[in-house]
């Protein structure tokens, strides 16, 4: 087993990741992205640096390892992807209304890419 420390919120330490994993690992058939970052402040406390760090984890960071990891997938023809997230991007829980709208943001674009895989493997 080996650590990998990667600031999933910047692009480019992920893709340098990516790079390192396969070199290291080989093919990647299965990726688990299950980052989350929740302050439990309300939107009204929370500082703007909080605020860009629990969307660049909670809603751009699953992009970033989709974008890395699924083109070599696709080729090999195996593979999965898994997003790990909260209740919260089902159901709107009023105490947690800025997180909820972190998590929907990943939500929708999973179903979309779910969608978009099963035309082109023909589910």
């Amino acid at each position: 087993m080996r650590i990998y420390h990667v600031d999933v919120t910047r692009a480019t330490d992920v893709y340098a990741s990516a790079e390192r994993v396969r070199h290291d690992l080989g093919q990647v058939t299965i990726l688990v992205a299950n980052a989350g970052y929740v302050s439990g402040r309300s939107l009204l406390t929370e500082s703007d640096i909080d605020i860009e760090r629990t969307f660049g984890v909670n809603s751009l960071s699953p992009i970033w390892l989709i974008k890395a990891f699924l083109p070599y997938m696709l080729d090999a023809n195996r593979g999965h992807v898994v997003i790990i997230s909260s209740v919260l991007g089902m159901k709107n829980l009023n105490i947690h209304f800025r997180n909820t709208s972190f998590f929907f943001n990943i939500r929708y674009p999973c179903l979309s890419w779910s969608n978009k895989l099963c035309l082109i493997q023909t589910c």
